[in-house]
């Protein structure tokens, strides 16, 4: 009995392993490397992985040397990457350094998602050991570029769309000449007109019945235009050459600091001076405004002037006859005699010509008052009022009061 159990187990034990070796061989056989294959691990990383999985080829400079075995969210708290993991074959692996870069990419227009290792530079150091992070580089949006030809497509269909109703409708120029027979046909023949005028302007050239015509059939002539063309775009060169100088009156415009700008400047202020004196007036309603802007007002001033004037001359006139006592004291000599003769009196007075100094000297009292209280140079001011003093008692012996000078007749 015990050796029929021994044998059992035995043979159960023999069975389960080969069961672990047929499943291990069959993981093998659907695996893309050979069951006893050298392997190495390695890893990666993407903002998105665009559908790939496990299982999903692996392939350096073109070359199948792997495959995927995990796709998964990192672990790193706040990371939005997704790490892949994958192996490769250790005889691969001696060609993977520091210059490789993962990137995910299709097999064929709609094949499956594969990892293409390959390098953006020359070869760099040692190989990368297992276990080590392959830099990912990020793969192309080929979905999002396809949402935006598509969103584009939409677009430009819209537009025509938008165009075609507008046609259709008769709008612009083209809907009229779609819409419109009759304005068809005359921007046809207008068209049909210009384009015979240009053939007649081409025909005349060839022939050199025009000036163009002439120039490009006449080889002297066409020298000659050509220097006269030099000449004055010498000539054009030499006045901006003048004008950046500052030379002249246009040079003188674009410095600030020449006296035609400056002049300029002052023109412009009077001007503007003019302006704002004249909108003044205008906004007023002073005398000036009145007698320009009121006929009637205006007129009448002037009608009191001429009045004025009238009375004006007739007094003037009537002095000038002797009439009145303005009259009378300009124009006759006895009156003029007898006035000297008070003067003279007065002269003579002594209590006249003293109390009239009294009162000259408080003048000058008040006058050096004023100059002390108010000048900003008493000294100076002091000495010449001291000047003219002294001016006045030198100069010849004089009365007091002179009597005035005698009318001429």
């Amino acid at each position: 009995m015990s050796q029929e159990r021994s044998r059992a187990a035995r043979v159960g034990a023999l069975v389960v392993i080969a069961g672990l070796v047929l499943a291990a061989f069959v993981l093998s056989l659907s695996s893309k490397m050979g069951p006893f294959t050298r392997r190495a691990k390695y890893h990666t990383r993407f903002a998105t992985t665009q559908g790939l999985a496990a299982g999903a080829e692996v392939r350096l400079m073109g070359v199948t040397v792997g495959e995927v075995t995990d796709v998964d969210l990192s672990p790193a708290p706040g990371s939005t990457d997704v790490v892949v993991t994958f192996v490769v074959r250790r005889s691969a692996a001696q060609r993977i350094d520091a210059a490789v870069v993962a990137e995910i990419r299709s097999n064929g227009p709609l094949g499956d998602k594969l990892i293409d290792l390959r390098r953006d530079a020359q070869p760099q150091g040692e190989p990368l050991p297992a276990g080590s992070e392959i830099p990912g580089k990020a793969p192309l949006d080929l979905p999002g570029l396809g949402g935006d030809l598509f969103n584009d497509v939409q677009s430009i269909a819209g537009s025509l769309d938008t165009i075609t109703s507008r046609l259709v409708a008769g709008d612009g120029v083209m809907g009229r000449l779609l819409k419109d027979r009759e304005y068809g046909d005359r921007v046809l023949g207008d068209a049909e007109q210009v384009l015979n005028r240009v053939r007649d302007i081409v025909e005349r050239s060839e022939d050199g019945r025009n000036l163009l015509g002439t120039v490009l059939a006449d080889e002297a002539l066409a020298a000659e235009v050509r220097d006269s063309v030099l000449r004055s775009l010498r000539s054009l060169e030499v006045i901006t050459h003048r004008i950046e100088e500052g030379e002249g009156a246009l040079g003188q415009l674009t410095r600030a600091d020449s006296e035609l700008s400056r002049a300029l400047e002052d023109f412009t202020v009077a001007s503007k001076n003019f302006r704002e004196v004249s909108e003044r007036l205008a906004s007023s309603r002073g005398l000036l405004f009145r007698l320009t802007a009121d006929p009637d007002y205006g007129d009448a001033v002037a009608e009191d002037i001429r009045v004025t004037m009238s009375h004006v001359r007739s007094i003037a006139t009537k002095i000038d006859e002797g009439d009145g006592s303005a009259g009378m004291l300009v124009n006759d000599p006895a009156i003029y005699a007898g006035l000297s003769d008070v003067v003279r009196g007065v002269n003579k007075s002594w209590l006249v010509r003293t109390v009239l100094k009294k009162k000259q000297m408080r003048g000058y009292e008040a006058r050096v008052d004023e100059i002390l209280a108010t000048s900003p140079t008493p000294d100076e001011d002091l000495v010449r009022l001291l000047e003219s003093i002294l001016l006045e008692d030198q100069s010849p012996a004089a009365p007091a009061l002179g009597p005035p000078a005698p009318p001429a007749h």
